[in-house]
């Protein structure tokens, strides 16, 4: 199963939340709902941090998506070229453990065990 769709939305009281359409009552589409999260903190907890938690939070569907776009362009140019990136001439191994990041990164974001990311 995949996490709710982006986008999410923040208010300033920390709370997260992604909306969607759905037909209401009176027939008409309305927007309404789908997930918020209200994120606490301890009260020592600078205002900064907590704004950069909560942006971090929010972000979460784009990174994502972000990861899945970079492991399928990395795929397919080592597909298509046969090569691995001129980085790895450099630095031995780092396309490989790179692509072995990503899999695992998306795999948590998407409640799947390591083992299974592919």
């Amino acid at each position: 199963m995949s996490h709710t769709p982006a986008p999410w939305l923040k208010t300033e009281s920390n709370t997260v939340y992604a909306l969607h359409e759905r037909h209401g009552l009176s027939g008409r589409v309305v927007k309404c709902n789908r997930m918020w999260l209200h994120v606490y903190f301890d009260r020592d907890v600078p205002e900064a941090e907590q704004q950069a938690t909560v942006n971090a939070v929010r972000s979460v569907p784009d990174l994502v998506k972000a990861c899945k776009d970079v492991l399928t362009a990395l795929q397919k140019s080592t597909q298509e070229t046969g090569e691995i990136l001129w980085l790895d001439h450099v630095l031995p191994g780092v396309h490989e453990s790179a692509m072995e990041r990503l899999q695992e990164v998306i795999a948590q974001a998407e409640g799947q065990p390591k083992s299974n990311a592919e």
